[in-house]
């Protein structure tokens, strides 16, 4: 019997990343973030509850944009999380 063939990749000391050359860029529309803020500050509303308010303020917007912002706000500890 043969050994079997090696591949390319199995002789690099360390394996390349798979992560891609150029990410795409995030594209929210200004004011989006200072908007949720206020309107969670004042309500402690939801994605849910959010999306529907901010497109009748003019934003053009989906539930899950607003859901990434909240998100992102909450993190930096910008608005509350939800009581447990």
């Amino acid at each position: 019997m043969t050994a079997p063939a090696r591949w390319h990749w199995e002789e690099r000391a360390e394996p390349r990343s798979r992560r891609p050359h150029r990410l795409r860029k995030k594209t929210r529309p200004p004011g989006l973030a200072a908007e949720i803020e206020r309107l969670r500050l004042d309500h402690l509303w939801g994605k849910a509850k959010l999306t529907p308010i901010l497109r009748g303020q003019g934003f053009d917007v989906g539930e899950a944009t607003v859901g990434r912002s909240l998100a992102d706000l909450m993190r930096r500890g910008v608005v509350p999380r939800f009581p447990a």
